[in-house]
């Protein structure tokens, strides 16, 4: 038999052992539900490690009939706005490839063969295969039955060789088409997923707790809209006041001329020798004086209201506190308008 020493020695060993056999190997248990983790992390980082978009938007061709519909700066903007849509896909990581970009990777006889393809899938999809492509925004503008400038969009997945979406777009003119046609990508991408629009209230409060607590009076000053300046003049005082000036002196000079012929006729009959040229002489000019006199009465009123206009249009800033008009009571029946100010 061996010893009692021999054998605690033993089994110290072989503890010993089996500690450094379990460091050694670096085994964990996580249990039955290990595999079933779904944390929010671990999701970000698998979308993370999916490979970038490639996205070729090819430029608008346009047949012959839509030639006199949109010039060649128009077609640009088009194309341009809806490229902008394709840079504000947020669920993956992208690369789009402009028109000139996307030939680049093409052999002579391909870029050949482009040209005869237009918005056909399977042309685009054998030219541009193997070629490490995604997607292919094609387009073509044509007319409609109304003469109306007519653009179809294709969006092609070369991975699934099929067509993912397109649709039709019509304007009034080739102005509107590029709002309409921007705005019916994007509505595009959202449906596939590949825009996810992001909610700007949750924003603006997430950047309203970083900025610090609010306090009661900054909400009533952001929530209220500014005073307008005091500055600011009202247009319908400039236009009165220089209204009123023309008006005025247009009544002053018809004056002058009804007064000048009621003069002209006064002579007349200072030289008319019978009765009859006497009195009708003396009527034209009772009747021009009396127009004449309306006129410099209109014409001397209009005047005086310009005036007062043109005073209560200066800026404050160059009249001290300014001038006001008002009106005041006599100690006798009537009234009077009083007009004050400081330099």
């Amino acid at each position: 038999m061996m010893p009692r020493c021999t054998i605690l020695v033993l089994l110290a060993v072989l503890l010993l052992s089996g500690n450094a056999l379990a460091q050694g190997t670096g085994t964990v248990y996580l249990g039955d539900d290990a595999g079933t983790i779904d944390s929010p992390e671990l999701k970000q980082q698998t979308e993370k490690r999916l490979p970038a978009l490639r996205i070729v938007m090819l430029e608008i061709r346009q047949v012959v009939t839509a030639k006199k519909l949109a010039n060649k700066n128009q077609l640009v903007t088009i194309y341009q706005k809806m490229e902008e849509e394709l840079y504000k896909i947020n669920t993956r990581d992208k690369t789009v490839l402009p028109h000139k970009s996307s030939i680049r990777i093409l052999s002579p006889i391909e870029r050949m063969n482009l040209q005869r393809c237009w918005v056909d899938g399977n042309c685009l999809l054998s030219i541009f295969k193997n070629k490490g492509i995604d997607l292919i925004v094609a387009s073509k503008l044509s007319a409609d039955k109304e003469s109306h400038p007519l653009l179809l969009v294709r969006i092609l997945d070369l991975k699934t060789k099929r067509t993912m979406r397109e649709f039709l777009v019509t304007a009034a003119n080739a102005d509107k088409l590029a709002d309409l046609s921007q705005q019916r990508l994007h509505e595009t991408l959202i449906d596939l997923e590949l825009i996810e629009e992001k909610d700007d209230s949750m924003e603006n409060m997430a950047s309203t707790f970083d900025s610090g607590p609010i306090s009661a009076i900054d909400e009533l000053s952001t929530s209220e809209a500014p005073p307008p300046s005091e500055h600011e003049k009202p247009i319908g005082l400039a236009i009165a006041k220089w209204t009123t000036l023309g008006l005025g002196v247009a009544a002053l000079a018809t004056g002058t001329g009804f007064a000048a012929m009621a003069a002209s006729a006064e002579d007349n009959a200072k030289k008319a020798n019978t009765v009859p040229k006497l009195n009708k002489y003396n009527d034209d000019a009772s009747q021009n004086a009396l127009v004449g006199n309306i006129c410099f009465g209109l014409g001397g009123a209009l005047l005086l209201s310009s005036v007062v206009l043109f005073v209560l249009d200066v800026d404050s800033d160059s009249w001290g506190d300014g001038w006001q008009v008002g009106m005041a009571p006599m100690e006798e029946d009537g009234g009077a308008i009083m007009l004050r100010g400081s330099f």
